[in-house]
């Protein structure tokens, strides 16, 4: 019952922040920071560093800049997370 009050007691904002955890009684810590000008993308199966710079209209060389980890261009898998740039 009182997880069911407390639910009823969060404001729908379809966003789900350090307030909506506590307010479920959840333990969270903030997630890494990313530079501004950068978005942390999961690669999805069959995508390359071609398509995903064609998606973001990037070059692959700026991915590879955000993304030392990054040495081989046929290297990413899916469900990898890499930055990309952004416009």
């Amino acid at each position: 019952m009182a997880f069911q009050r407390s639910v009823r007691e969060i404001e729908v904002t379809g966003i789900v922040d350090f307030e909506t955890w506590t307010a479920l009684g959840a333990e969270c810590e903030p997630g890494p920071t990313v530079a501004p000008g950068i978005v942390r993308y999961t690669v999805r199966p069959g995508e390359s560093l071609f398509i995903i710079a064609a998606r973001f209209n990037v070059s692959v060389q700026e991915i590879l800049q955000v993304n030392p980890q990054i040495t081989n261009l046929n290297s990413i898998l899916a469900g990898q997370v890499i930055n990309v740039p952004v416009r």
